[in-house]
Parts: structure tokens; sequence; C-alpha cells
């Protein structure tokens, strides 16, 4: 496996969420295999669980694994709150345990060939923009970054743009030859300075 590929992309696609800026990320790894990258997670998980962050596999397929990064505490300040766990229990989410709910979110990508449209939760999307992905079936969005944003495009593009500071830092940083842990302490410097 290699594992420069993995650490690079979690680094550039998980800044955010390693940060505490953003709820969760996702990416895509294609791995030769499955034994090394389920190790390569459990080392992550290793490292970062004393951080609040977990890195799971959600989907499995072709040789490829989808990577779900995410801040666990905020995740379930998100997801179980009243108005975001009715949309979920919309497509059949019913417990108010974030295992359980990533459980069956790994369920529904396992069955379908595109994402299903909770992901956007799982990933602290705002609830108002997932309703016009929805409602537009992912046309006339007013911008898109890292979601397609249906309401209240400058506040979006802030945050897009501190995401992107944000991974900025975290890539320039670690091809200095930091550490993750390192990257994660600097940064917390860095934003706060």
């Amino acid at each position: 496996m290699n594992e420069q590929n993995f650490d690079t992309l979690i680094i550039n696609h998980c800044a955010p969420t390693l940060s505490g800026i953003k709820i969760a990320n996702i990416f895509t790894y294609q791995y030769n295999s499955k034994k090394d990258v389920y190790n390569k997670i459990a080392s992550y998980n290793k490292i970062l669980n004393s951080r609040n962050i977990n890195v799971s596999i959600i989907k499995d397929y072709d040789s490829k694994v989808i990577v779900y990064v995410y801040n666990k505490k905020r995740l379930e300040e998100y997801i179980f709150d009243d108005e975001i766990f009715d949309f979920l229990e919309d497509y059949g989410y019913k417990d108010k345990n974030l295992y359980n709910c990533i459980e069956l979110l790994k369920k529904r990508m396992r069955y379908n060939k595109d994402f299903p449209h909770e992901i956007g939760i799982f990933l602290g999307y705002p609830l108002m923009d997932i309703y016009g992905f929805i409602n537009n079936y992912g046309k006339n969005s007013l911008y898109a970054g890292y979601w397609k944003v249906y309401h209240n495009k400058k506040e979006a593009i802030k945050t897009f743009e501190s995401y992107n500071r944000c991974r900025d830092f975290y890539t320039s940083t670690f091809l200095n030859g930091k550490g993750i842990l390192e990257i994660m302490d600097d940064y917390k410097e860095y934003a706060y300075s």
C-alpha cells in the first residue's frame, strides 16, 4: 500500500475536520491490500481518537474504500439536533446512537450506487442546502464549493475560504515533514494568532 498516498489524502481532504472547523470529511482511497488499509485506519484511530477524531470506512468496493473522518462530539451534537434528526428519521434513522446511525449510513452506501441524500448531514452540511439539493435534483445551486449552496451564499463562501486556508496550512506543514498531531497543534496557534 502506498502509505504516503493515504497520508496525503487524509491531510488534503480532512484538514478542516482535523482542525475542528468542520464536522466531517470523506475521501476515496484505492488500495492494493485490504489488510494494509484496515491497519492504516486502526493506526490513525490510535493517534486521533484522543482528539475526538474517528476514522472509519463507510464503503469498500472494487479495491477502493470511502474513508470517513469525523469529529465524534461535533457530529453527535449536529445530527441529534431535533430538526436534523427529524430529517434523518425520514430516511429510516430511528436510534439516537451515533454508531448505529453510522452503521445504517454504511448499509445505505453499500446498497446504493449513488450517495444517499443524508450523507450531507453526516458531513455537517447546512440542512437548507441539503433540502435545496434534493428539491432541485442537484441543479440550480447559487454556488458550488465543498457542497452545493442553495441558501446563504455569502456565508458559505466565507466557510469554504476558511476550509481552503486550513487545507493549505496542513498541506504545506505536512510537506515540511511534520506529523499529524504536530500539524493539528501548530494550526491552533496559527488560527488564533
